[in-house]
This record gives C-alpha cells, structure tokens and sequence, in this order.
C-alpha cells in the first residue's frame, strides 16, 4: 500500500489534486491505514513549506490543509511536531496573498 501512496503524492499532482488527496488521507485514516496517512501529509507538508509566497493558495485549500494537519496531530500515530511547523512556515509564507 505505501509505495502505491508514494507514487499517487508527487508534488506536480500535490498541485494539482490537493483537496482529493487530502481527502485520501482521510479515507486511508478512516480505515486505519496510518502508513498511507502519514505519507500523504508528510509529502503536502514538505511542498507547502518549500512554496514560493507568489503561489496562489485560495482559502479552501489552506482550510483542507490546516484540517489535515490538525487530523493526522489528533491521532498518536500520525503526530509529527515537524508538520505542525510546516504548517506555520507555509502560512506566514501565503498569509497575504490567499485568495478568496
């Protein structure tokens, strides 16, 4: 299962897919695929924390993220402090410039 998650979370389809992906994180939590969980919001975690400040974020997508985020540091076994951090590097990064 993990190595079919690695493939599906490159960063080209990150950008392009982010609400479905998050959604299957979702899913894979539901069903108590924790691997699969944590891969997905590791890999957005990475890209959100290396995007440039003239990325064009619309608010859902910062509210799907920040909902992942607070999801995976819910659970025990998806928590990773590091996440959490990216999540703060992104936002004061795209603060400004999310649109509506």
């Amino acid at each position: 299962m993990a190595e079919l998650v690695k493939r599906m979370i490159t960063p080209n389809r990150i950008s392009k897919q982010l609400i479905p992906i998050i959604k299957l994180a979702e899913c894979l939590l539901d069903v108590n695929c924790v691997e699969g969980a944590k891969m997905i919001g590791d890999a957005i975690s990475t890209l959100f924390s290396t995007a440039s400040q003239s990325s064009t974020v619309t608010h859902f997508c910062v509210q799907a993220y920040l909902g992942m985020v607070l999801t995976l540091e819910k659970n025990p076994k998806t928590s990773d402090r590091t996440r959490m951090e990216s999540f703060v590097i992104f936002f004061s990064r795209v603060c400004f410039s999310i649109s509506p």
